[in-house]
């Protein structure tokens, strides 16, 4: 029998980062699945361990990413990548007191991390209505529009 957990708020906290798995533009070094998982189970425990603000669960969903750009060389160019989506809900039963501020904070703090060892250009994380772009400033990004 099931019944109904009483939570302290009840008000969605969805999140999403998209992890691209090849490195860089063209590099030809592709990540798996179980690397990215692994860097999300070493992050939650770290995070655990010292007392940080965490996302303690997520559900990481295989995918694929279209995108387009128009090049000066060669017209409207498509491509496609290979990714891993990690989504879920702030958890209100594990972390009933995370702030939207304090979960944004681990969510750019993990996004960061998989950026960082997978070496990714960019990054890509969604928190409730909102989109965060993390932008690897070390590296060019030959289809950026100039801010």
């Amino acid at each position: 029998m099931f019944r109904e957990k009483r939570l302290v708020s009840s008000e969605r906290r969805s999140f999403q980062i998209t992890i691209g798995l090849m490195e860089g533009y063209n590099t030809g070094v592709v990540h798996t699945y179980q690397e990215v998982l692994d860097l999300i189970n070493i992050w939650m425990r770290n995070r655990m361990r010292s007392g940080s603000s965490c996302i303690t669960s997520g559900t990481l969903i295989n995918g694929t990413m279209l995108y387009t750009w128009n090049s000066e060389a060669t017209g409207i160019v498509t491509n496609q990548e290979n990714v891993v989506m990690f989504v879920g809900e702030v958890n209100s039963i594990h972390n009933p007191g995370l702030s939207d501020d304090d979960a944004v904070v681990a969510l750019k703090d993990l996004a960061t991390f998989l950026g960082g060892v997978l070496k990714q250009t960019r990054m890509y994380i969604m928190f409730k209505k909102r989109i965060i772009v993390l932008e690897n400033t070390e590296v060019v990004h030959p289809t950026a529009k100039k801010a």
